[in-house]
């Protein structure tokens, strides 16, 4: 009786647990799901891949027998507050004090990913190519914009997580890879709606930010020629009362990987002003 009682009382808070578990994860399905299966079925992704013009095989090999369901990017609520402020943010030089691959020049580009209070934004950066120990790049106009991600956009915010990916290469097909990244947000938006219609799912900014970075990670999975680095800003409202109206800062990332150190230098500029 005792047990009974007990699983009576456990069971719903499990099946809530396990259902919101699920629900974060099903984006990631209903994508995967759409690669593997491409000749075979017509759905709004796999439509959508085909009009993007991307290497077929090359994205079933990305996302063929992957066991992303272990990945955890833990979790990140909006910030709530009234107040808002205008916030600017640049990436405008890396130095690569050390590549993980000390032997062949690597082609780099970035991966932005910005929640700001509403679903998450992205952007691929262009190629950077031949980059080797000691050197260090200049990122283009476009390119160094980090928030607002695009021109035009509103640099308004009480608080942001701004995701930022590096993806390594000494391959061919970074090109290539660096197209299928550009369509891992409309990939998981057009998942989400399809899930949405089917299920009726409900997701979470959360939900999504997770899906994002779970099918970036899983690029860089493919062979042992390609890598990535990432990290995340969060900038709450009490850190933007805090910044003076310009300011320059540094972010250093480094770690251990395929027996081999790297590290690298990020320079940033953010700004309090009404524009740009």
């Amino acid at each position: 009786m005792r047990i009974l009682f007990l699983l009576i009382f456990i069971l719903p808070f499990y099946k809530y647990s396990y259902a919101k578990d699920l629900s974060k994860r099903s984006i990631v399905d209903t994508v995967i799901e759409s690669i593997t299966k491409l000749e075979k079925q017509s759905s709004a992704i796999s439509n959508f891949i085909a009009d993007q013009a991307v290497d077929r095989q090359l994205l079933k090999k990305i996302f063929l027998n992957k066991n992303f369901k272990q990945l955890n990017y833990g979790n990140f609520e909006t910030y709530k507050d009234n107040r808002s402020s205008n916030f600017n943010l640049h990436l405008s030089k890396i130095k690569f004090r050390d590549l993980e691959d000390d032997l062949f020049q690597d082609d780099i580009y970035l991966y932005y990913v910005v929640t700001n209070g509403t679903s998450p934004m992205a952007k691929t950066t262009s190629t950077y190519k031949n980059n080797q120990k000691g050197d260090s790049i200049l990122l283009t106009p476009k390119d160094r914009q980090v928030f607002p991600l695009f021109e035009g956009l509103s640099n308004k915010t009480n608080g942001i997580i701004i995701d930022i990916t590096i993806f390594e290469s000494d391959g061919d097909d970074i090109e290539e890879l660096r197209k299928i990244t550009d369509i891992i947000i409309d990939l998981v938006f057009i998942a989400q709606q399809e899930n949405k219609n089917s299920n009726n799912s409900n997701y979470t900014d959360t939900d999504l930010r997770v899906a994002i970075k779970t099918l970036a990670h899983l690029i860089a999975q493919r062979n042992n020629d390609d890598n990535l680095k990432t990290f995340s800003l969060d900038i709450l409202q009490d850190n933007l009362n805090q910044l003076p109206k310009y300011k320059k800062f540094k972010k250093r990332i480094k770690g251990y990987n395929n027996g081999s150190r790297w590290e690298y230098i990020l320079s940033f500029r953010s700004y309090l002003s009404d524009s740009i």
